[in-house]
């Protein structure tokens, strides 16, 4: 998937603001969402900057804006059946989500970024070496499979399940075995492409079982797959296409539980669940990665995190002017005090600062509130307009 601080990175060096930014990722995720007001209150987030990023990625591929809707429409057509129900097993996840989110965001970044070397250098490789590449490629596909998706493969057939009307024990459904939940959705004649992956067709619990048995043999250059009583045979390149299509499969129900995330936003609060879509429960290296995306739609680079007993400060750098003399009115200081309440929203911390820095003068002004206040904001007993007022300003130098 492109790297979407990458792409804001670029965006930025080639002078696009912030609202050009803005424009074309709501442009972007609209033929997703029933709440367009949605992204455009959450569009900031890392969340939805990184759904724009997977569109970028899969631009070329036709099939994926209807494999998406097809896994949308089950969440909504659950919601419609029997909404309470539906929101109850969605909830359930949100703990789960960001708990697989901890997981995978090392081991996506690591394995990945070796698999990819590792195949774009193939000739230069080994015996050993293309060995080695063969096993790390069967592995990821074991661990994505079973740490992401197969989590998510239960609450969506609870969710199928409940539109089609029938009994469910989401308690039952968690202990069912991951192939007998794919064939369930199977015969259900839905999310075809997302279970029966690639060239191939072959089931993604197969898929997972042939990794996790290791029902495998390598030789030179090819690796044979043996699941129930079939072969077949690939080489690494073959390899790394089914690669592709299982990792496509585990972006898009991603995806789609974020687009129902924010497009439900409004609901959680109705049945006293999460009051808005943001995970609580990431780690801090996921939450500073999140944070240093959503800097960069407004032209900071996040330069620190800094945590203490009683408060988180970050120390933002402008990347639009070089200098507090070029800001006159004080936008861009004041703009750098609106990412109090989501770095509150993240750390839940019991007070927040801001640090803004310049190229020219370092770190040269402060904001900070104390939590007490973000969570009146957050619970809706105060206005945007009080929430502001409890910022504190200070300087931190005397040139100004």
């Amino acid at each position: 998937m492109a790297d979407i601080d990458d792409i804001l990175t670029y965006l930025n060096e080639n002078n696009f603001k912030s609202d050009d930014i803005k424009k074309n990722v709501v442009q972007a995720l609209s033929p997703y969402f029933l709440d367009i007001s949605a992204i455009n209150k959450f569009w900031t987030t890392p969340e939805l900057l990184t759904f724009f990023s997977f569109l970028i990625t899969y631009g070329t591929d036709k099939k994926l804006h209807d494999d998406l809707l097809e896994v949308l429409s089950h969440y909504r057509k659950a919601f419609l059946s029997d909404e309470q129900t539906a929101f109850s097993i969605f909830d359930k996840g949100f703990e789960n989500f960001s708990n697989i989110e901890n997981m995978m965001s090392s081991m996506k970044t690591k394995n990945k970024q070796t698999i990819l070397a590792s195949i774009n250098s193939i000739e230069d490789l080994n015996k050993n070496e293309i060995f080695d590449l063969f096993s790390e490629i069967m592995d990821y596909i074991g661990k994505i499979i079973d740490l992401s998706i197969t989590p998510q493969t239960r609450e969506i057939w609870a969710l199928i399940s409940i539109h089609k009307n029938k009994q469910i024990d989401f308690e039952k459904i968690k202990l069912m075995k991951f192939g007998i939940l794919v064939q369930n959705i199977i015969d259900a004649n839905t999310l075809r492409n997302i279970y029966l992956p690639g060239p191939l067709g072959i089931r993604l619990s197969d898929w997972r079982n042939i990794s996790y048995h290791h029902d495998y043999v390598i030789n030179d250059n090819s690796v044979t797959c043996s699941y129930k009583d079939k072969q077949f045979t690939l080489t690494i390149n073959e390899l790394s296409e089914h690669l592709h299509f299982i990792v496509r499969s585990l972006n898009i129900l991603y995806i789609a539980r974020l687009v129902i995330s924010f497009d439900n936003s409004e609901k959680f609060v109705k049945y006293k669940t999460l009051n808005n879509p943001l995970n609580t429960n990431l780690i801090d290296r996921v939450l500073a990665s999140g944070l240093k995306t959503s800097l960069l739609t407004q032209q900071f680079r996040l330069e620190e995190v800094t945590r203490t007993e009683d408060c988180v400060t970050i120390t933002v750098f402008d990347l639009s002017i070089n200098s507090i003399s070029k800001d006159e009115n004080m936008e861009r200081r004041i703009h750098s005090s609106q990412f109090l309440f989501q770095v509150w929203s993240q750390y839940r911390s019991k007070k927040v600062e801001v640090k803004y820095s310049t190229l020219n003068d370092g770190k040269c002004f402060s904001s900070s509130i104390e939590s007490g206040w973000c969570e009146s904001f957050s619970n809706g007993d105060i206005s945007i307009e009080e929430l502001a007022s409890k910022v504190k300003f200070t300087k931190l130098i005397k040139t100004f």
